[in-house]
Protein backbone atom coordinates (compact mmCIF):
# COMPACT_ATOMS: atom_id res chain seq x y z
CA UNK A 1 0.00 0.00 0.00
CA UNK A 2 1.56 3.42 -1.11
CA UNK A 3 1.63 5.85 1.75
CA UNK A 4 -1.20 8.38 1.12
CA UNK A 5 1.02 11.62 2.23
CA UNK A 6 3.55 10.95 -0.36
CA UNK A 7 2.87 13.51 -3.01
CA UNK A 8 2.25 12.27 -6.70
CA UNK A 9 2.25 15.28 -9.60
CA UNK A 10 1.98 15.12 -13.17
CA UNK A 11 4.66 16.52 -15.28
CA UNK A 12 2.41 19.49 -15.88
CA UNK A 13 1.60 20.30 -12.26
CA UNK A 14 5.62 19.75 -11.39
CA UNK A 15 6.02 22.29 -14.33
CA UNK A 16 3.22 24.81 -12.69
CA UNK A 17 5.46 24.46 -9.57
CA UNK A 18 8.83 25.72 -11.38
CA UNK A 19 7.24 28.77 -13.01
CA UNK A 20 5.26 29.11 -9.57
CA UNK A 21 8.92 29.26 -8.02
CA UNK A 22 10.67 31.05 -10.60
CA UNK A 23 8.43 33.88 -10.36
CA UNK A 24 6.08 34.19 -7.74
CA UNK A 25 7.41 32.83 -4.70
CA UNK A 26 10.64 35.09 -4.13
CA UNK A 27 9.00 37.44 -2.31
CA UNK A 28 7.64 34.66 -0.02
CA UNK A 29 10.23 32.82 1.33
CA UNK A 30 8.28 30.04 3.58
CA UNK A 31 5.70 29.55 0.26
CA UNK A 32 9.29 28.99 -1.71
CA UNK A 33 10.33 26.85 1.07
CA UNK A 34 7.22 24.60 0.95
CA UNK A 35 7.50 24.32 -3.02
CA UNK A 36 11.16 23.14 -2.73
CA UNK A 37 10.30 20.08 -0.32
CA UNK A 38 7.26 19.47 -2.42
CA UNK A 39 9.41 19.24 -5.04
CA UNK A 40 11.74 17.07 -3.24
CA UNK A 41 9.78 14.63 -1.77
CA UNK A 42 6.94 13.83 -4.74
CA UNK A 43 6.84 11.14 -7.69
CA UNK A 44 6.09 12.66 -10.79
CA UNK A 45 3.58 9.88 -12.59
CA UNK A 46 4.32 10.00 -16.39
CA UNK A 47 2.62 7.36 -17.64
CA UNK A 48 -0.94 8.80 -17.73
CA UNK A 49 -2.46 6.01 -15.32
CA UNK A 50 -2.92 8.54 -12.51
CA UNK A 51 -4.61 7.37 -9.71
CA UNK A 52 -8.44 8.86 -9.65
CA UNK A 53 -7.67 10.11 -6.06
CA UNK A 54 -5.04 12.44 -6.30
CA UNK A 55 -5.00 16.10 -6.04
CA UNK A 56 -4.15 18.20 -9.70
CA UNK A 57 -5.14 21.33 -10.56
CA UNK A 58 -8.60 21.67 -12.22
CA UNK A 59 -9.55 18.85 -9.33
CA UNK A 60 -12.36 20.21 -6.84
CA UNK A 61 -11.69 18.44 -3.96
CA UNK A 62 -13.74 17.97 -0.41
CA UNK A 63 -11.11 18.82 2.69
CA UNK A 64 -11.55 19.91 5.99
CA UNK A 65 -9.40 22.29 8.02
CA UNK A 66 -8.87 21.34 11.89
CA UNK A 67 -12.46 21.02 13.38
CA UNK A 68 -14.05 23.15 10.67
CA UNK A 69 -16.98 21.76 8.29
CA UNK A 70 -15.55 20.73 5.43
CA UNK A 71 -14.76 22.60 2.57
CA UNK A 72 -15.14 21.82 -1.72
CA UNK A 73 -13.02 24.19 -3.42
CA UNK A 74 -11.43 23.82 -6.98
CA UNK A 75 -7.35 23.93 -6.76
CA UNK A 76 -6.25 26.70 -9.95
CA UNK A 77 -2.97 28.62 -10.67
CA UNK A 78 -2.82 31.93 -9.56
CA UNK A 79 -3.79 33.45 -12.84
CA UNK A 80 -7.60 31.38 -12.55
CA UNK A 81 -7.95 32.22 -9.00
CA UNK A 82 -11.38 34.11 -8.24
CA UNK A 83 -11.95 35.06 -4.68
CA UNK A 84 -14.87 33.77 -3.42
CA UNK A 85 -15.48 31.21 -6.31
CA UNK A 86 -14.70 28.12 -4.86
CA UNK A 87 -11.14 28.22 -6.01
CA UNK A 88 -7.98 27.91 -4.14
CA UNK A 89 -5.04 29.11 -5.52
CA UNK A 90 -1.84 26.54 -6.30
CA UNK A 91 0.38 29.89 -4.80
CA UNK A 92 -0.65 29.37 -1.34
CA UNK A 93 0.38 27.00 1.75
CA UNK A 94 -3.14 25.32 1.47
CA UNK A 95 -2.81 25.24 -2.04
CA UNK A 96 0.67 24.13 -2.22
CA UNK A 97 0.11 21.73 0.74
CA UNK A 98 -3.39 19.74 -1.50
CA UNK A 99 -1.51 19.11 -4.84
CA UNK A 100 -0.44 15.96 -5.03
CA UNK A 101 -2.05 14.09 -2.33
CA UNK A 102 -4.63 11.11 -1.90
CA UNK A 103 -7.95 11.15 -0.77
CA UNK A 104 -7.08 10.23 2.99
CA UNK A 105 -4.31 12.01 3.79
CA UNK A 106 -3.32 14.61 6.31
CA UNK A 107 -0.76 17.24 6.31
CA UNK A 108 0.53 20.05 8.17
CA UNK A 109 0.41 23.49 6.80
CA UNK A 110 2.59 26.02 8.71
CA UNK A 111 0.85 29.17 8.03
CA UNK A 112 3.96 30.94 10.31
CA UNK A 113 1.21 32.12 13.33
CA UNK A 114 0.08 28.39 13.70
CA UNK A 115 0.20 24.89 12.02
CA UNK A 116 -3.20 23.79 11.05
CA UNK A 117 -4.52 20.41 10.21
CA UNK A 118 -5.37 19.69 6.60
CA UNK A 119 -7.33 16.48 5.90
CA UNK A 120 -8.52 15.44 2.13
CA UNK A 121 -11.61 14.34 2.33
CA UNK A 122 -12.81 13.52 -0.73
CA UNK A 123 -12.69 14.93 -4.86
CA UNK A 124 -15.64 15.47 -6.78
CA UNK A 125 -13.66 15.73 -9.80
CA UNK A 126 -10.17 15.26 -11.28
CA UNK A 127 -9.33 16.41 -15.01
CA UNK A 128 -7.18 13.48 -15.90
CA UNK A 129 -9.53 10.85 -14.50
CA UNK A 130 -12.51 12.31 -16.37
CA UNK A 131 -10.25 12.21 -19.86
CA UNK A 132 -9.09 8.81 -19.11
CA UNK A 133 -13.12 7.99 -18.51
CA UNK A 134 -14.00 10.13 -22.03
CA UNK A 135 -10.79 8.17 -23.65
CA UNK A 136 -9.67 11.11 -24.53
CA UNK A 137 -5.53 11.12 -25.84
CA UNK A 138 -3.59 13.85 -23.86
CA UNK A 139 -2.83 16.89 -25.73
CA UNK A 140 0.67 16.42 -25.52
CA UNK A 141 0.96 12.96 -27.37
CA UNK A 142 2.58 12.88 -30.81
CA UNK A 143 1.06 10.13 -33.10
CA UNK A 144 3.67 7.43 -33.46
CA UNK A 145 2.20 7.96 -37.70
CA UNK A 146 0.88 10.46 -39.40
CA UNK A 147 -1.70 10.12 -42.16
CA UNK A 148 -0.24 10.88 -45.57
CA UNK A 149 -1.64 13.95 -47.13
CA UNK A 150 -4.49 13.32 -49.72
CA UNK A 151 -3.30 15.40 -52.85
CA UNK A 152 -6.22 16.04 -54.61
CA UNK A 153 -6.53 16.28 -58.66
CA UNK A 154 -8.23 19.08 -60.71
CA UNK A 155 -11.06 18.13 -62.48
CA UNK A 156 -10.88 20.83 -64.99
CA UNK A 157 -8.03 21.91 -67.17
CA UNK A 158 -6.21 24.97 -65.94
CA UNK A 159 -7.03 27.90 -67.36
CA UNK A 160 -4.37 30.15 -68.97
CA UNK A 161 -4.40 33.80 -68.77
CA UNK A 162 -2.18 35.53 -71.50
CA UNK A 163 -2.60 39.03 -70.30
CA UNK A 164 1.57 39.96 -69.31
CA UNK A 165 0.39 41.95 -66.66
CA UNK A 166 2.15 45.55 -65.77
CA UNK A 167 5.71 44.33 -66.78
CA UNK A 168 4.57 44.47 -70.59
CA UNK A 169 3.65 48.51 -69.85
Amino acid sequence: MQNSNVPILTPRDFAILETLLAEHAGNNDRLATAIRRKQEVCLVHYDGNLPNDVVTLGSRLIFRIDDHPQVERRLVEPRHHVPGQGCQSIATMRGIAMLGLRVGAKVGVDLGSRVETLEILDLAYQPQAEAAANHDPSPHVIPAWWPEPVISKPTTKPVFDDDPGPTAA
